[in-house]
This record gives structure tokens, C-alpha cells and sequence, in this order.
């Protein structure tokens, strides 16, 4: 979002009442905010200006507001999370307005349709401690949801995509064979390595936001949702999940340091190296893309069901949702544990052939 140039040439905002300024109000609200900072940043130069209106994650009625006022400061609340807050004063000298902004961790592409449901700009009381009880309220819980639904739509799409590379491939495998049966093998398996590779990039996805999903699912299901209900299906075949989460985390952290380690290789050959590290990881990574294709497709249409529960207190009850959750249960996909990788002296001629 670019920022609006007209926004220099409105009056300026009227000044504050002695000890009452931004500061003083944003870093006294992040007190009553469990967990949370304030920094005021100097917007004069019209580059934090930008920067600010670029991550603002809100409807378009704040948008208009943030370019319209001459703004000299605004601060920048961030709590656990990294959840992001911005506070500015408008031209009332009773109020301040609060918005979201996108997470640290959230690039600008996962924001897509949808998330309108974000909550418009808040004007809260210049009284800190009123202030920081109408964010928690009226503005956090919200937060916690727009959040949640980048995440579970993110899962859902990675799990499509692994889905449709396996699709892909089964297609495509024996078109790789002749009339006589016999497999023209660097085109099979330039095909595999492809299918691998799309795959891996969507076990990555999982691996961003599968642990966070998992642990919202954990403490807002009840026993009542294993037993019955339109969730219990989805909750049993995800068992077993965050195992395979961990162990797709240790193996792609074994192949980080092993790749780290062809820094030391001569030039010219080093890119050779990542390129053939990188095929061999992809391929490694597949048995746990086939996993999560199903258990994380699971995830994700269980966590989509739950978004009313995220964010509100949730009654004490008798959940069992944990135990449930991290008991493993044999199946046709359950995985073992990630072999460390072991980078070849010299670019192997062929690769090792699996269907």
C-alpha cells in the first residue's frame, strides 16, 4: 500500500496536553498489555510513514486515516508472537487509534481473501490503563482469529500442493517406460526430482505453521470432539502429527548443517554440491510430504472448524485433547525417524530410484 502524499499537506494534529504525549500513553498501555513493548518512531521523514502503512493489516477506513493525517509519530506495540500493534493520535485529544499490524513472521503473500474479517481501527481513551482493557477486549481476540485463518489456509494449501505433486507424478511415471518395459531413467528421474523438490517446499509450510496449529487445536478441543461431532474423524487421523512435524524439523536441521558444510568447496563445484545436497534432501523429505498430505490435511480442516474458539476463554473441562493428540497409532502412513544425511565426495552419476 503506498502512502498517500496528501497526507503532508493536511494541518498538523493538535498538540498534546503536558504529560500526555504518545510515548508516555503507548509505553504505560504496553504495561497493562501482559507481555508487550512500545516503540514510538519519528514519522517527519515520511519513510517510517510508508513502512508503518505498508504492514497495516486492517479495513480500508484506517487506511484512509493513516494517509490523511500529517502524522509526526506513531508507536509500534509488539508483544508475544510477534503481534504488532500501532497507536497514533487522531485530532481528538480524548482518543488514540490503535490498528493491527501483520505479524513479524507474516509476509505480505499469505495475506489473502478473507481476512476482511479484521477488525477496523480501534479509537480507544487517552487513559492508558482503559486503553490497554479495550485492546485486550475488543481488538486481541480478533487478532488471534485473522491469524489463525492465514495459518489454517496456508496448511490447507500446502497440503493441496503436496497432493497435487504426488497427482502429477503417478501421471506422468509411466510415461517414462517403453514398449518393452524399460525406464528411460534420467527422464524418470528428473520427473521424481521435481515432484520432490515442489513437495519439500510444502513440507516447509507445515513445518512454519503446523506446530503453532496443532497447539490452538490442542487447547480448544474437548473430549466431546474425539467422540463424536464433525471433527472426530479429522482428529483421529491426525494422531501421531507432531511426530512427524519433529521429525521433518531434525532432518531438514541435519541438511542445513550438512549444506552449511559445502562452503569449503572449490568454486565451481560448490554449486554443483548444494544442487545435488538439495535433490537428496527433497527426496528424503518425501516420505514425510506424503505424511502430512493426509495427517496435516487433517490438521487443517479440524483447525478451520475451531476458528470461533480462538481467542475466547475457553471453559474448563475434561479434554483429554492432549493425550488424544500426541498418542501415535500405527497407520498406512506413520513414519520413522529421519536418517542424517550423508553428502556424497563426488556428484553420484545416477540417483537411487524410488516409485
Amino acid at each position: 500500500m503506498h502512502t498517500n502524499p496528501e497526507h503532508l499537506r493536511q494541518p498538523p494534529q493538535p498538540d498534546s496536553p503536558p504529560g500526555t504525549g504518545l510515548r508516555e500513553f503507548a509505553e504505560a498501555m504496553a504495561a497493562g498489555l501482559p507481555g508487550w513493548d512500545a516503540d514510538v518512531r519519528d514519522l517527519t521523514s515520511g519513510v517510517d510513514h510508508a513502512a508503518i502503512a505498508d504492514l497495516l493489516w486492517d479495513s480500508a477506513p484506517l487506511h484512509s486515516a493513516f494517509a490523511r493525517y500529517r502524522l509526526q509519530e506513531a508507536a509500534v506495540l509488539t508483544g508475544t508472537g510477534g503481534a504488532r500493534l500501532t497507536a497514533f493520535r487522531t485530532r481528538s485529544r480524548d482518543q488514540v487509534a490503535i490498528s493491527i499490524l501483520r505479524p513479524d513472521w507474516m509476509p505480505a503473500d499469505l495475506v489473502g481473501p478473507g481476512d476482511h474479517q479484521m477488525p477496523m481501527a480501534l479509537a480507544v481513551d487517552r487513559d492508558p490503563v482503559r486503553a490497554a482493557a479495550q485492546v485486550q477486549e475488543r481488538i486481541l481476540p480478533r487478532y488471534e482469529q485473522a491469524v489463525w485463518r492465514v495459518r489454517v489456509r496456508a496448511l490447507t494449501e500446502a497440503a493441496d500442493g503436496i497432493a497435487q505433486a504426488s497427482a502429477r507424478w503417478d501421471t506422468l511415471a509411466d510415461s517414462f517406460r517403453d514398449a518393452d518395459g524399460r525406464i528411460n531413467t534420467a527422464g524418470y528421474n528428473e520427473g521424481k526430482a521435481a515432484r520432490n523438490a515442489a513437495a519439500w517446499q510444502h513440507v516447509e509450510t507445515f513445518l512454519a505453521h503446523g506446530h503453532e496449529v496443532l497447539a490452538g487445536v490442542k487447547a480448544t478441543t474437548t473430549g466431546a470432539d474425539y467422540l463424536h461431532g464433525p471433527i472426530s474423524a479429522d482428529l483421529r487421523q491426525m494422531r501421531g502429527i507432531d511426530s512427524v512435524l519433529a521429525r521433518a524439523a531434525t532432518m531438514r536441521s541435519s541438511w542445513e548443517d550438512a549444506a552449511s558444510a559445502l562452503a569449503a568447496a572449490p568454486p565451481g563445484t560448490r554449486e554443483i554440491y548444494l544442487e545435488r545436497a538439495h535433490r537428496l534432501r527433497d527426496l528424503d523429505g518425501w516420505r514425510y510430504a506424503d505424511e502430512l498430505s493426509f495427517s496435516g490435511a487433517a490438521l487443517a480442516r479440524a483447525a478451520a472448524h475451531l476458528i470461533d474458539r480462538i481467542g475466547t476463554e475457553q471453559p474448563p473441562a475434561d479434554r483429554r485433547a492432549d493425550a488424544a493428540l500426541t498418542r501415535s497409532a500405527p497407520g498406512p502412513h506413520r513414519t520413522t525417524a529421519a536418517p542424517a544425511p550423508v553428502l556424497p565426495a563426488q556428484v553420484p552419476a545416477a540417483e537411487r530410484r524410488t516409485r
